[in-house]
């Protein structure tokens, strides 16, 4: 086992000024010639350093004015300086903070030995040989830091979706129990965890899952040859709920994952297996790795400590073999909690439970839809769908609005599903994603009149809110209003999702208009409480490029959006006569390599039901579907000046929006008499 550094009087890199050096390193009485040859004003200087430092961290300057060093060090211990301020601590009071302990309750860490058997170990290890995904939990990179070293990973709803593929002898002699093993190690993990810390840091609640992986490394062609030409990479070191900032800061916040409060580790490997060589766990007080404390692996050994910077980790470059540790990452924020449910989820997928809200005949069809829709997903996860070769096959239309040239690309009539290409701009697109970042959510789906954080459904979500709107949000508002025809009075606040590789984020098909036994109307605003009736039509945007996954795949008709930057898709969920459009089944694909951010606004009934009307005096091969004449939108666009305050039902003449009946509606009027004063004045 590596232990911290020696406390010896001498330079540290991290260090410029001698006096400070030795002022930190060294008793008072050790500085002998050192004073005579550094110089008092060297040594003043020092002070005068090392005094602003600790002032800028928050520490009292009484200590300046005679307070002993040690006594200082011993008071900053005491306010919790250890967990809140580390790396300073690090720096300053070497030695204080228990910095090599394996189990320390200034550091909130501790050990758990005997949570799993040997036979728990050796299930688990062969669930992960045979179902473990390569760069899975690294946004698809096998290699995410070596040539030499390969990741792979497994998240145990993945896990159950292997073992229910496998053939039923192989489930029946092994996978089904390796699963439940790996969903019971997970579970016991987090116990632990939680009754530890409750009864040792005080009440800290109840812990909930937010991310659970059996994770692998393994050494690529075997072993790595161990010479001065090939020397191992530099182990990373890194913390579970913050990123570095400078030697001395970790900064809790977006984008990173600092909602979580504690981890914990389980070792499934020995320290003396003779296959294995690297892949040991070790704490370091510093972002360096210059001073560690290694954790000695071993079946059923569980290192579980706080999340934050206080408990910097890493684990070392595998040279031999394959080793495995199943990590659980909990938060005590039950609303962040993104996977939550997985371990009863899994459990269910073992016992072929069939969700109540999934729209399929029975358990075996059921499995062959989410199986068609996964393996489909994966079929396409590094393919543009949309090639311009195909896109030029397809009815297209130059739009120009705002000064952006735009390409609408027509993928489906019947319905009609159209994809609009630079709807936004790099600028616009990084301002939303700022402006949902801090406020990102585990997401949730209405089920059973009640909001809910669903197993088929696995990302972050933010609504921007009123306070969030300016001048971009108006702007991108306005192109949604302009393009779609549609009055947004209704319409949800906009939605920032964020689905995230590391994760496998992903949403099941599903329907944005409720079910196929209901179209769900009983939406409210949040301001008046007015119906707002069922969502007509969904504008959704992407706002990065996605390397791998991420697709929006429309199952009923087999049509895949693939995500790229700037890119709109628009649909209407209802058909000509109100009714819900079976056909606009669809489900996000899960992210395989990168981040998918998206920006989705839903567009509800009132005020736009002149649209049913327009349908009904259609042609008869169109009163199935609502449809959009992108052709004379582009003609209209072009003969629109920008100081025209254009009404919000675009397109519609004031007399043709009268004859629809919109003066009979209360909510149509209002919109009606403010673009067109005086047009309901015969019918008041």
């Amino acid at each position: 086992m590596s232990t911290q550094g020696s406390s010896e009087c001498k330079a540290s890199p991290q260090r410029v000024g001698t006096s400070a050096l030795i002022a930190r390193h060294c008793n008072l009485p050790q500085l002998g010639l050192a004073l005579t040859a550094i110089g008092l004003a060297a040594l003043i200087q020092a002070s005068l350093h090392f005094a602003v430092e600790w002032v800028s961290a928050d520490v009292k300057p009484d200590f300046f004015a005679g307070d002993d060093a040690t006594d200082f060090c011993e008071k900053r211990v005491r306010e919790g300086a250890c967990l809140r301020q580390p790396l300073q601590m690090n720096s300053r009071c070497l030695g204080h903070c228990e910095d090599d302990h394996l189990t320390s309750h200034l550091k909130e860490r501790t050990l758990f030995d005997d949570l799993a058997t040997d036979g728990d170990c050796r299930a688990v290890l062969r669930l992960a040989k045979e179902a473990a995904v390569l760069g899975d939990g690294y946004g698809g990179d096998a290699h995410p830091f070596s040539i030499h070293e390969r990741f792979l990973g497994l998240t145990p709803a993945n896990a159950a979706r292997w073992a229910v593929a496998q053939p039923p002898e192989a489930r029946e002699r092994w996978a089904d129990n390796a699963v439940r093993t790996f969903i019971a190690l997970a579970r016991e993990t987090r116990k632990a965890t939680q009754a530890h810390f409750n009864s040792t840091v005080g009440s800290i609640g109840e812990l909930y899952d937010d991310y659970i992986h059996l994770s692998c490394r393994e050494a690529e062609d075997g072993e790595v040859p161990d010479d001065e030409h090939t020397p191992p990479p530099k182990t990373f070191i890194y913390a579970d709920n913050c990123y570095r900032q400078g030697d001395f800061e970790c900064i809790q916040g977006s984008p990173f994952y600092y909602w979580r409060t504690y981890s914990a580790a389980m070792f499934l490997h020995s320290e003396f297996d003779e296959e294995v060589y690297g892949g040991r766990f070790h704490y370091s007080s510093d972002w360096d790795g210059s001073k560690t404390t290694t954790v000695l692996p071993q079946c059923g050994r569980v290192a579980a400590y706080n999340a934050g910077p206080a408990n910097l980790h890493g684990v070392e470059f595998q040279t031999k073999g394959r080793s495995c540790m199943l990590t659980v990452y909990m938060t005590d924020d039950e609303s962040r909690a993104a996977h939550r449910d997985e371990l009863e989820e899994a459990a269910l997928i073992l016992e072929g439970h069939q969700d109540e809200d999934e729209e399929v005949e029975d358990t075996a069809s059921k499995e062959s839809f989410v199986n068609k829709f996964y393996k489909t997903c994966a079929r396409s996860s590094f393919q543009d769908t949309l090639p311009d070769e195909v896109a030029k096959t397809l009815p297209q239309y130059h739009l120009e609005l705002d000064g952006r040239k735009m390409l609408v690309t027509e993928v489906s009539a019947a319905p009609q599903l159209s994809v609009i290409d630079n709807f936004l701009s790099t600028e616009e697109m990084e301002h939303l994603i700022r402006l949902g970042q801090p406020f990102l959510k585990a997401s949730t789906v209405f089920e059973q009149g009640q909001l809910t954080i669903a197993k088929y459904r696995n990302s972050r979500t933010a609504w921007l809110s009123e306070d969030q709107v300016d001048e971009i949000t108006d702007r991108v508002e306005r192109r949604v209003t302009l393009l779609t025809g549609l009055n947004l009075r209704s319409a949800e606040q906009a939605q920032i999702a964020y689905y995230a590789a590391g994760d496998q984020g992903r949403y099941e098909p599903h329907f944005d208009w409720g079910s196929t036994d209901d179209v769900r109307r009983n939406f409210y605003s949040l301001e008046t409480n007015d119906t707002l009736g069922a969502r007509i039509a969904t504008f959704l945007i992407y706002l990065r490029d996605v390397p791998g996954g991420g697709h929006t795949f429309f199952t009923e008709t087999d049509l895949m959006v693939s995500p790229k930057a700037g890119r709109a898709v628009f649909w209407y969920n209802l058909d000509s006569e109100a009714f819900g459009d079976i056909l606009t089944r669809h489900g996000a694909c899960p992210v395989v390599q990168g981040d998918k951010y998206v920006y989705t606004k839903w567009i509800h009934e009132v005020g736009n039901m002149h649209l049913f009307n327009a349908a009904s005096a259609g042609s008869e091969s169109d009163r199935d579907y609502l449809q959009r004449d992108w052709g004379r939108i582009a003609e209209d666009l072009r003969n629109l000046e920008e100081s025209d305050d254009s009404p919000m039902y675009l397109w519609e003449t004031c007399e043709a929006r009268r004859s629809a009946g919109s003066c009979s509606i209360l909510d149509e009027w209002e919109d009606l008499e403010s673009s067109c004063p005086g047009i309901c004045r015969e019918q008041l």
